[in-house]
This record gives C-alpha cells, structure tokens and sequence, in this order.
C-alpha cells in the first residue's frame, strides 16, 4: 500500500516542482515516506506527536528528527511542544507554533 502512495507522491512532486520549490508537508509520518525525495526541496514540516512508549522511547520513524533538523520551517501545534522538540532534536530554532484549534465565530 506505502509502495504505491509514495510512487504517486515522488510522480506528483517530478511533475509539478522544481527544485526552488517550497513543499509543506502535515505530518511527520508523511516526511518519513518522502525522505528520499524531499531533500532537494525547501520544505516545511508540521510536527503534531510527540508519543513514548512505556520505556520512555519516541515512537516516530527514525529519520524524522534529521528531516526535521534538514527543514526550512518547523511547526508544532502547541508552545511546550516547540520547546521540547528543539531540545530533544537540537534545532537551531523553537519551531513556530500553529494552534490546532477550529475557529469559532461567536457573532
């Protein structure tokens, strides 16, 4: 299932981008798969788990945390989130945060 959605992806990205291109990109699951062809984009990545397993180990793909060190931009949707993840990852910068809460119109 992956082998086919991650050949529809790099098709989809050869295609429409160059490589001054900026690619967004929502998840940190998605990055792992792209990992092979994201890296001659800039490109930003949106960090939204941070889970651990009983033995107080990430559970994230492997090779998400040198993506994320490698993005132009990193987003989280919560402060602390930010913080954590720039001292966990030793980035350069505490990602941007962007609330991930619906907008509620109260007129």
């Amino acid at each position: 299932m992956y082998t086919k959605w991650n050949n529809f992806i790099f098709k989809i990205l050869e295609r429409e981008y160059d490589n001054n291109s900026f690619v967004w990109i929502l998840h940190e699951h998605t990055a792992s798969r792209l990992s092979k062809k994201i890296s001659k984009y800039k490109y930003a990545i949106t960090i939204y788990e941070m889970k651990k397993n009983p033995k107080n180990m990430k559970i994230l793909p492997s090779n998400v945390k040198k993506i994320t060190q490698n993005a132009s931009l990193v987003i989280t949707p919560e402060y602390n989130r930010s913080h954590i993840l720039k001292c966990w990852w030793n980035l350069k910068e505490v990602p941007i945060v962007l609330p991930n809460k619906p907008f509620i119109d109260k007129k």
